[in-house]
């Protein structure tokens, strides 16, 4: 296990920040920006937020040390959202308040059985942090990371080093708490900078504790987290396009609507990838009109990559949301051998129905004649 991690230059320089943010948020109410409740408000609103922001970058450091990053990431204004990524926020604050309930339990139960209760409570939560906080931050998953099963297996796969690593842990606290007596001097800001190194070096150490035994642990390598994050990217891309789409054909701007999907289908090679995915979303808005308007491509660009049992599948979902879907005649003309092909007689009617010549259609009659009704119904636009 190697501690250099906990002098990281990144975590160094994040300590400062957030230990100078969160002293002027101690301080809020002392700060006069305008009445006195104003004042504390904001103190007590900037210190919720970065707190929770502080806990979110800590796992991200230990995340970052167990995949051998040389260069962690700093925090940005995103990760101070108090919405974001709660469960890594309510896991932090559960080890942060557990061991302050034991510090107070003789008062809460009276005698010796509120000290028992106190020591053993403090144990258990000193013994099981590293291997929590470890299963949090590489598997996401807060059921697991209280879980006494993945507890024990980290415990299981470290073994002497673990004891190494509570060892390092306490070493941390102990250069902590001199570094404060040294320096703080009283300066609360300098108090609240070394209480924010050593926190973030105890998430460093559990993430150097685990690239050590990296072998033994089944978790995501750097470049399968590279391109989950790529992909997360491009679908944050694609939500904004599409929203920006629906946002233009609500007000009216169908036009500008649809050339905002064009350019997004194009921006992605007219992938059928990039098609299912808008499509799927178009399902959802308000006037389903729209999806199939897109699927009349989507069907087209089906067939021209040999998808034909996906294009009939697509046929067949967008006629049940209308029975008046129709597809280009030659699309139609070879779906419907298709179709016959593979045991669908009754779809490969329809398509060879709707891929005969506008010449064989039946004329109308009666009063439709009359009042001159169109023989071939006029296709929807597409995108």
């Amino acid at each position: 296990m190697d501690p250099k991690p906990i002098f990281n230059s990144t975590l160094l320089l994040t300590a400062v920040v957030y230990g100078f943010v969160l002293w002027i948020a101690d301080h809020g109410n002392i700060i006069k920006l305008g009445p006195g409740w104003i004042g504390v408000g904001y103190g007590v609103l900037v210190g919720f937020m970065f707190t929770l922001s502080l806990f979110r970058f800590a796992y991200h450091v230990l995340r970052e040390v167990a995949l051998g990053r040389k260069h962690i990431t700093p925090p940005d204004l995103e990760s101070t959202n108090p919405v974001g990524e709660v469960s890594f926020a309510l896991h932090a604050t559960l080890y942060t308040l557990l061991p302050v309930m034991f510090l107070l339990m003789p008062q809460i139960i009276a005698g010796p059985t509120g000290e028992y209760v106190r020591v053993l409570g403090l144990i258990f939560v000193v013994g099981t942090f590293p291997a929590s906080v470890a299963v949090m931050a590489m598997t996401r998953n807060s059921a697991a990371a209280l879980s006494p099963v993945s507890i024990g297996a980290v415990i299981k796969v470290l073994r002497l080093d673990y004891v190494l690593l509570l060892g390092w842990c306490s070493a941390v606290v102990v250069l902590a708490s001199i570094a404060s007596a040294l320096f703080g001097g009283g300066l609360g800001v300098v108090d609240e900078i070394i209480l924010v190194w050593g926190f973030l070096a105890l998430f460093a150490l559990v993430g150097s504790a685990i690239r050590a035994h990296r072998a033994d642990f089944d978790y995501d390598d750097v470049d399968e987290i590279r391109a989950r994050h790529v992909d997360e990217d491009r679908k944050r891309v694609w939500r904004s396009a599409v929203d920006r789409a629906y946002a233009s054909i609500r007000s009216g701007f169908v036009d500008q609507g649809y050339t905002t999907l064009k350019q997004l289908i194009t921006s992605e090679h007219d992938s059928l990838e990039i098609y299912q995915w808008v499509f799927n979303r178009m399902l959802d808005w308000q006037e389903q009109k729209f999806a199939l308007d897109l699927a009349h491509r989507f069907v087209v660009r089906l067939v021209e990559e040999k998808r034909d049992q996906a294009a009939l599948d697509l046929i067949q979902q967008c006629r049940r949301l209308s029975p008046a879907f129709e597809v280009p005649q030659d699309v139609a003309a070879k779906l419907s051998a298709y179709a016959r092909s593979v045991g669908r007689p009754k779809l490969a009617e329809e398509l060879a129905a709707a891929a005969a010549p506008p010449s064989t259609a039946v004329p109308p009659t009666g009063a439709a004649q009359a009042a001159g009704a169109p023989t071939v119904s006029p296709r929807p636009r597409s995108p």
